[in-house]
C-alpha cells in the first residue's frame, strides 16, 4: 500500500517537473507568440520604468515613436522623412532625444 502511494507521488512529481520545464523552454524561445511581421518591426525599445517604455517602430517604411504604459499607448512622433541611410547613421537614442525636443516645443507653456 505504501509503495503505491510513493509510486503515485513520484509520477506526479515527474509530470509536474516536465510541465514546468516545458513552460521555461517555451518562454525562452518565445514559442507560441506572434512572429515578426514584414509590415511592422520594432527597431528599438527604451525602458523608462517598470511598466513604461518607448518604442521605435517601423510600419510600412514609416518610423513611429510610441510611448507605452500598462494601460495606454500614445503616438509621440512620426518620422516621415527618414530613410534607411539616415537610420543607420543615428542611434535610437538620437531619435528619442529629437522626439523629446519636438514634444516639448509642441506643448503650450
Amino acid at each position: 500500500m505504501e509503495n503505491e502511494y510513493t509510486h503515485v507521488i513520484f509520477n506526479l512529481f515527474i509530470v509536474t517537473s516536465l510541465i514546468i520545464i516545458l513552460f521555461f523552454i517555451l518562454k525562452k524561445f518565445k514559442l507560441g507568440r506572434y512572429k515578426n511581421s514584414s509590415y511592422i518591426r520594432v527597431m528599438h525599445v527604451l525602458p523608462i520604468g517598470a511598466k513604461e517604455k518607448i518604442l521605435f517602430v517601423e510600419v510600412n517604411n514609416t518610423f513611429i515613436l510610441l510611448g507605452v504604459t500598462a494601460n495606454h499607448i500614445e503616438k509621440l512622433h512620426v518620422f516621415d522623412s527618414l530613410n534607411t541611410e539616415e537610420l543607420k547613421e543615428h542611434t535610437a537614442n538620437d531619435y528619442f532625444s529629437i522626439a523629446a525636443g519636438i514634444n516639448s516645443s509642441n506643448k503650450m507653456e
